[in-house]
């Protein structure tokens, strides 16, 4: 399954919106997960726990929105009670949100170290290279006879000669 394919499971089923997580959950083998569409309400889903490692990226950025608009927030309080996290997010139009309520073990794991840098690796655009190299760039010329000589060449192809 492709990248967009799992974020779909995290997408309303009305309007396609992606909205706060506010309950996620571990049982046996499932993750339980309910998340709030800001127009459509409340939906409920099970995810089979093999899919966490494909879906956590897309897990940590619906657990960062806000409520009621859905757009992404900063972490405003956190109090563990285990076995959970229980958090507030803040939204800059809105303030700060409703407590989610996230299993501490899922929630260390959005929150790692690794996973942050991974979300920050497919953030960053590649770069471009700024020109294609030049083939002439890579040559140089005999000082005997002044024909041109690969850059890794020691001896001239034409005169013989030893080249620096």
């Amino acid at each position: 399954m492709a990248d967009e394919e799992y974020r779909q499971f995290f997408r309303c089923n009305s309007c396609g919106k992606i909205g706060a997580i506010i309950f996620l959950k571990l049982s046996n083998d499932v993750m339980i997960i309910k998340q709030r569409c800001p127009i459509h309400g409340v939906k409920s889903f099970r995810a089979n726990l093999s899919y966490k490692d494909k879906v956590i990226l897309f897990i940590r950025d619906a657990v960062f929105r806000c409520y009621e608009c859905g757009e992404k927030s900063t972490l405003s309080s956190i109090t563990i009670k285990k076995p959970w996290t229980l958090i507030q997010c803040s939204c800059p139009t809105h303030g700060i949100g409703k407590v989610q309520k996230i299993w501490s073990i899922l929630y260390s794991e959005i929150t790692s170290k690794e996973i942050i840098e991974s979300e920050l690796v497919k953030l960053q655009p590649i770069p471009k290279p700024k020109r294609k190299p030049n083939p002439l760039e890579k040559m140089k010329f005999c000082p005997y006879c002044g024909m041109s000589v690969e850059a890794m060449a020691v001896i001239c192809n034409t005169c013989g000669a030893e080249v620096e």
